[in-house]
């Protein structure tokens, strides 16, 4: 028995754009039902005119070529012909025998809807004028441009056609007619339901090409996928279909993916790279999204996967300019932040969504430093140009204050942060001179460009409380020769953020934990120390005073610090008998190094509990999904630090 294979028929090579253009019944100008013998006469007409050189001969009929094919096109057409399995796929997609035989093609439309409607008739005769109909609406909506209307119409005359029981038993004569091992009877129902997914990916190919054609097309995708899935049906046959036709799309996503990770420190390749994870987004991965959904599967990893690798770009040149001194620091800090805010907006899973709105935070901030301290150097330069240099510096950092203010969740850092900038605006302001009416000019100055610059939407409610402040700096601060600068910017070092919506005490698990505890990790082989990796955890007081600052000595410095405590308590004894002050029993050598043993043993008791509680928090923090990702790629806990010292400060 001959083996069923829903491969044979080879649909997925014939499927394409151009399957009507490339019929090779069209091609040679062969009736479906051509013999042996009517093939082989077609083949010496080629040679024939080809031998005299002259054009090969068509006849006249339904969707005749323009330009008519050339020989060596026919003889192509022709040869595929002879394999009886190609043939049937040839014939499934041209018209079948029909009285419209000889007829242009509006004729022949017109006798086959008469034929398909007459109820009266032949089911063979009505059966072919619906399949026939059907193939002449598929090659006119294969034709540019992409129509909805004409492919509604081919859709509901090939389910006419399918729905005719003739339709079968035609397929199932021309199996017997082909004589062929490979095909038997029973291949004609399996064909037959291949058709409607044929016609959706033929359908969904045209859709994606239009997609990166035409932009303004992307709005108007979704009506054709609708049709799509009442074609198809089987939602499971429906999204292999949209799979395989979208593979390509998706390899290449997938190609950017993997350029963007290989290892690069250099901050133009980073920004490069970041550019075409942008521009990946902007095109490859709308075109996936619009396609398949954006909450496919496919769709939502890849997003998951863009974010993450411009996240990650956006780091490392964060990174590069705290650690470097290059020009225009703030305009890339900017790019930077552009980065971050596209990532963000493509609307990433939930951890990774959190961590870029950390790293913007943290961004902002250092972006918001770098433009005011390239101000106030442009207004040592130019004390002139003060009231531009303030105009200019509002300009490039309103939407960066806005940001801060969006993503910082610490309010005293936000405050602390505008603070610093408004008084970095009052320093250039007052670099305007040092004369009463230079410094009432100011004064002017900062109202003027506060309403100009409409601070308002940057600052919200505190505006007013800003700009009255910046003009008592003016009125207070003594005039200066050389304009105000604070100290140098010290920023703390850009992190890869953990994720902000724990609160809870890693721990212990106590609720709203004000402690963070700085998680050190091992930089990666070959990369730098400033490269290496840091977690930022939620701890209580108590945990951070007994597990977290109990880090031990090494052994040299217990060593250190034993004969310290010997020697100091040996002496304060030693000078007390001396003095006669105090004269403890049995003397005062033997009591001075008793009173140090009870002080060493206590300390070592004391060290070694400490020593295990610091070892345990050490094994808990080893838990945590973030730190435990990065002991997956080899690396290990360094050290563990709380800020617990900086909080208890006045």
């Amino acid at each position: 028995m001959t083996e069923d294979r829903s491969d044979l028929f080879g649909l997925g090579e014939v499927i394409s754009a151009d399957l009507c253009r490339r019929n090779a019944f069209r091609l040679s100008g062969l009736p479906v039902d051509a013999t042996a013998r009517q093939m082989r006469r077609r083949g010496d007409e080629v040679q024939a005119a080809e031998r005299l050189g002259l054009p090969v001969q068509t006849t006249a009929g339904v969707l005749p070529l323009d330009p008519p094919p050339d020989a060596e096109a026919v003889r192509a057409a022709i040869l595929r012909l002879r394999d009886p399995v190609q043939r049937l796929v040839e014939e499934l997609f041209w018209f079948w025998p029909s009285p419209s035989d000889g007829q242009d093609t509006d004729e022949a439309r017109r006798t086959w809807l008469a034929l398909a409607h007459d109820g009266s008739g032949d089911a063979d005769v009505r059966v072919a004028a619906k399949h026939n109909l059907a193939v002449l609406e598929l090659a006119l909506a294969l034709e540019p441009p992409l129509d909805l209307d004409r492919w509604l119409v081919t859709y509901e005359w090939w389910k006419k056609a399918l729905n005719e029981g003739g339709f079968e038993r035609w397929i199932e004569r021309r199996i017997k007619a082909l004589d062929d091992p490979r095909l038997s009877p029973a291949m004609a129902a399996r064909l037959a339901k291949e058709v409607p997914v044929a016609l959706v990916r033929l359908h969904a190919e045209l859709v994606m090409l239009e997609l990166q054609r035409n932009e303004d097309f992307y709005g108007e995708s979704d009506p054709h996928l609708d049709h799509m899935a009442l074609a198809c049906p089987d939602p499971v046959a429906l999204r292999m279909v949209l799979e395989e036709v979208t593979r390509p799309m998706a390899a290449r996503v997938r190609a950017r993916c993997e350029q963007a990770r290989m290892p690069a420190d250099d901050p133009a390749v980073l920004h490069e790279r970041a550019d075409e994870l942008l521009t990946c987004m902007d095109a490859e991965f709308d075109y996936l999204g619009a396609m398949l959904g954006y909450d496919s599967t496919l769709v939502m990893g890849l997003r998951d996967e863009l974010a993450g690798l411009m996240r990650t770009c956006a780091v490392k040149i964060a990174n590069y300019l705290l650690a470097n001194e290059v020009p225009d620091r703030g305009d890339q800090g900017k790019r930077v932040l552009r980065y971050l805010e596209l990532a963000w907006m493509s609307d990433p899973a939930d951890q990774i969504r959190t961590r870029i709105e950390d790293d913007t935070a943290v961004v902002a901030d250092n972006v918001i430093r770098w433009l005011a301290d390239e101000a106030l150097v442009k207004v040592a330069a130019e004390p002139a140009r003060a009231l531009v240099i303030a105009d200019r510096l509002i300009a490039a950092a309103q939407p960066v204050l806005r940001r801060h203010r969006q993503f910082q969740r610490d309010a005293a850092a936000v405050s602390g942060v505008e603070q610093d900038f408004i008084e970095d605006l009052a320093s250039i302001l007052l670099a305007h001179g040092d004369s009463p009416l230079k410094l009432a000019q100011a004064k002017l100055a900062a109202e003027r460009i506060y309403q100009s610059a409409n601070l308002r939407t940057t600052f919200g409610e505190d505006a007013d409380q800003y700009l009255r402040f910046t003009l008592q700096y003016l009125e207070d601060e003594p005039p200066q020769t050389e304009p105000f600068r604070r100290e140098t910017l010290q920023p703390a070092p850009f992190r890869m953020s953990s994720r902000a919506d724990d609160t809870d005490c890693w721990w212990c698990g106590r609720a709203d934990a004000p402690v963070t505890v700085t998680v050190a990790i091992s930089p990666p082989p070959q990369t730098h120390v400033s490269n290496a990796p840091t977690e930022y955890l939620p701890s209580c007081v108590d945990c951070a005073r007994n597990k977290i600052d109990t880090a031990p000595h090494n052994a040299f410095g217990c060593l250190f610090v034993v004969f310290g405590l010997i020697g100091a308590v040996t002496l304060i004894f030693f000078l007390l008998g001396l003095l006669s002050i105090w004269e403890p029993p049995g003397g005062t050598a033997l009591n001075g190094y008793i009173s140090a043993a009870m002080a060493v043993i206590n300390y070592s008791i004391d060290r070694r509990f400490k020593r295990s509680q610091y070892t345990a928090a050490v094994l808990r923090t080893r838990e945590h999904p973030d730190v435990l990702a990065h002991l997956n790629r080899g690396l290990t806990v360094m050290a563990l630090k709380s800020n617990r010292s900086e909080l208890l400060r006045p």
